[in-house]
């Protein structure tokens, strides 16, 4: 919704927008989330630092009381996730990368881990 009525308003989405529609989006359908990312990009709005961590986390359905501080440990909790979920987030993290953005430390475990799961 708000997104929508940014050109009414004159403004364009920012990457802090952005992180603050994907992570309103914790609960939302998977799809909604990917074309929340898709938008992003065709917009050309680069990813930041806290962008990384709350896509990550957001794709990933980080449970806020899991512990998430080492890659192995991240990737024992990762296993049960859904393919598409993990194929999504280690994608993103390759973007990321390629993109040079710096990682936060729960952003770093979980690129970590995904490029060491078959998936």
């Amino acid at each position: 919704y708000l997104f929508d009525l940014l050109p009414q308003f004159g403004l364009a989405p920012n990457v802090i927008i952005f992180t603050n529609l994907i992570r309103a989006h914790a609960a939302a359908p998977f799809k909604d989330t990917i074309a929340l990312y898709e938008d992003m990009n065709a917009l050309q709005v680069k990813p930041d630092k806290a962008f990384t961590e709350i896509y990550l986390s957001t794709i990933l359905q980080k449970d806020h009381k899991d512990s998430w501080r080492t890659p192995e440990t991240t990737a024992t909790l990762l296993k049960d996730k859904p393919v598409e979920r993990l194929r999504a987030a280690r994608k993103a993290a390759a973007d990321f990368e390629a993109a040079g953005v710096e990682f936060t430390k729960l952003a770093a475990n979980i690129r970590d881990a995904l490029k060491h799961m078959s998936i």
